[in-house]
């Protein structure tokens, strides 16, 4: 009698380190969606973010003028906050685009 409990103890001690790690929990996808290069052309303009980590460089090319600004910026998740010009700028990737000032940029 002895040897039938021990043997069915085993038998749920199998099955429950089985279960367990049989069962898949939820992977936590931390990986920041924005690194890597954005462009977008709108009124007569080609403009291209780079960002990296932390921080991005913005580009907006007109004709024979360049402008750059660089900075840093935060994210939680696919939003985004950056200083644009004279303001901060909220941006959430929607797809595979986000939208700036009106202007949609996509990854390159």
């Amino acid at each position: 009698m002895n040897n039938l409990f021990k043997f069915l103890g085993i038998i749920v001690l199998v099955a429950v380190v089985g279960f367990t790690m049989g069962c898949e929990t939820e992977a936590k996808d931390d990986s920041n969606p924005f690194i890597g290069t954005w462009t977008a052309s709108a009124n007569g303009a080609t403009y291209t973010i780079t960002f990296t980590e932390t921080s991005f460089t913005m580009t907006e090319k007109e004709g024979n003028d360049t402008d750059i600004s660089t900075g840093t910026y935060t994210r939680k998740g696919k939003t985004a906050t950056l200083p644009v010009g004279d303001g901060i700028q909220t941006i959430t990737i929607s797809g595979k685009s986000f939208t700036v000032n009106g202007i949609t940029f996509t990854k390159t």
